[in-house]
């Protein structure tokens, strides 16, 4: 792939439903209760929810890389900049030109009160300012609003002079304005980032610890290979080979973590959005040290982390033992070489077989990454995945029959979704119980948990999948024909 690739990969057109709710849900009462109380119907006729979708679709046209939609931000503020000079322009013109008895003039309604008022009530609203007063008050106050940019069309003070087409303009252009903000405020205009992307295999086993955990390399030069996670019954197995190689001098190696798993979930959601052919990518560091920095503003140390976290995944493999069956070997990067080009570093990833094949078979896997950036907790983000995938088979399950959306997890269920750093099964299972309760009082995924201290069984009572959910499912890769997942739910 070239350098000017990596920096202008093509992304998927495809705009979640879920994308479109989480925007609408945030818009300003002010203007969904504008459009519901509107009486131009033949303009207002569909659905708040509905109009307001078109209204992004159409402003959005597909376009998903941050560069794209900043610059469609910028053109929208300016030509609102243009149409509020021109609405302030006419005002004036037809303020002083045209007779209260026009259409066009703007303070008709100002004009049938100084014409209905007695002089007493009209000295009780405007005091002793004359007609005349008050409409050059009011051609001051558009001069304001049109020099304002956060001033809003449904409140230019000529409002009700507007015929219905440029009512139902007003209201688009705010609702455009009111969206883009919103846009910025929640992905930072990021919207080829509205949905994180993985692998399946990635929620097949507990690849990612859920705090620092490190293992001694051989001295004598060998590969380290280890079981690194193994359920109590022992039907699963974990197994790991590191080379040695590839770490020098060091004498022992940090298994990936949250941030590892991070950073994979952007790299294989630039290789999908890539015009490549599944097998490499290359990514600015700079774009991968954003996604260490709490800020997203990248410092030195964050281009050296993101360099050092990628080469260490590049020399992972990994075997799953489940029951008498071994699965593997399962690599997600092959190489990651540091490349320059005109001033800036270039990590050029060739990606390993497991993601190769995810994306040559479109069996990449999708969530939406708003909710995943409320939680807090590392061990919450390593478990999403599980937990999103064991949403879907409660819901699959309740649409056959089943009374409720629910699933019962076990220590041994949770031993396959997070590499503990500790072998202290109580305080592991304290931490699976703080990130489920993390989930529930965000209100994602799960609406309620039961739990037996005995035991040590956990009942989880899923939140059922909306319909906009429901709708996502197929760009979510979760029920294109023949997905292994979907038939096993079924």
């Amino acid at each position: 792939m070239t350098l000017q690739n990596a920096e202008h990969a093509t992304s998927q057109n495809a705009y979640p439903r879920t994308f479109y709710k989480e925007i609408i849900d945030e818009i300003d009462p002010e203007l969904s209760d504008f459009y519901e109380n509107s009486t131009e119907k033949s303009f207002f006729n569909e659905s708040f929810y509905d109009f307001a979708t078109g209204i992004l679709s159409d402003t959005l046209g597909g376009r998903t890389r941050q560069d794209e939609v900043v610059a469609i931000a910028n053109a929208h503020r300016k030509k609102c900049a243009r149409k509020k000079r021109r609405w302030y322009d006419s005002l004036k013109t037809n303020a002083t030109q045209l007779t209260p008895a026009s259409k066009q003039y703007p303070f008709r309604q100002l004009a049938t009160k100084h014409e209905v008022l007695t002089v007493e009530d009209w000295k009780t609203l405007y005091g002793d300012r004359t007609y005349d007063d008050v409409v050059q008050e009011e051609i001051e106050k558009t001069r304001l609003w049109s020099e304002d940019p956060k001033s809003r069309f449904i409140h230019y003070p000529g409002f009700s002079s507007l015929t219905p087409q440029k009512s139902a303009l007003a209201i688009e252009e705010d609702l455009t304005s009111n969206m883009l903000e919103i846009l910025d405020r929640l992905y930072g205009m990021k919207v080829g980032e509205v949905l994180k992307t993985y692998v399946e295999e990635m929620a097949s086993a507990s690849f990612f610890t859920d705090s620092r955990r490190k293992y001694e390399l051989p001295a004598d030069g060998r590969d380290l290979t280890g079981s690194i996670a193994m359920s109590e019954d022992g039907t699963y197995r974990l197994m790991v080979t590191v080379s040695r190689e590839a770490f020098g001098r060091e004498t022992a190696i940090t298994m990936p973590d949250a941030k590892d798993q991070e950073l994979l979930f952007y790299i294989i959601s630039r290789a999908a959005n890539s015009s490549a052919d599944g097998s490499s990518v290359m990514i600015p560091v700079g774009d991968l040290a954003r996604r260490l920095s709490p800020t997203g503003k990248a410092a030195s140390k964050h281009y050296d982390e993101a360099i050092a976290r990628v080469r260490k995944i590049a020399n992972f493999t990994y075997n799953i033992q489940e029951g008498t069956k071994w699965h593997g070997a399962i690599n997600y990067i092959s190489a990651a070489i540091l490349r320059e080009n005109e001033g800036k570093s270039y990590l050029d990833i060739t990606l390993g077989q497991t993601i190769s094949d995810a994306l040559l078979n479109n069996k990449i896997k999708r969530f939406s990454s708003y909710e995943y950036g409320k939680l807090e907790l590392n061990i919450s983000k390593i478990i999403y995945i599980h937990l999103q995938r064991e949403r879907i088979r409660a819901f699959m399950k309740m649409q056959n029959g089943y009374p409720e959306c629910s699933g019962t997890y076990g220590y041994d269920n949770f031993l396959k979704w997070v590499n503990f750093s500790t072998n202290n099964k109580r305080k592991n299972m304290h931490s699976i119980k703080e990130a489920l309760a993390e989930f529930e009082s965000r209100h994602i995924m799960i609406e309620r948990m039961e739990s037996d201290n005995i035991s040590g069984i956990v009942k989880i009572f899923f939140i059922p999948l909306s319909e906009d959910e429901v709708s996502d499912l197929s760009l979510m890769g979760f029920n294109e024909p023949g997905d292994t997942e979907i038939r096993r739910i079924q």
